[in-house]
């Protein structure tokens, strides 16, 4: 139950972030994780978010992998923004 609770609220906070820089006139929303965090890149997908190979970067030896979403296309985000 408290996985569920805390997906949920990372859900949530994402979308916040999409509607915000929608209203703000963004057209993209870019975020960043590494390999160690798989829920997070679980979560990018499953809302729509693609693989931004040109925005990785590295934290010391760690590959920090980029992922980006369209915000005029269809997604999950779509539904609140």
């Amino acid at each position: 139950m408290r996985t569920q609770l805390l997906y949920s609220s990372k859900t949530l906070l994402i979308r916040e972030a999409a509607r915000r820089a929608v209203h703000l006139g963004a057209t993209t929303l870019n975020l960043h994780t590494s390999d160690m965090m798989a829920s997070a890149v679980q979560l990018y997908e499953r809302l729509g978010f693609q693989r931004a190979y040109a925005t990785d970067t590295y934290n010391g030896e760690t590959l920090v992998k980029g992922y980006q979403i369209d915000l005029s296309s269809p997604s999950l985000l779509e539904q609140v923004i």
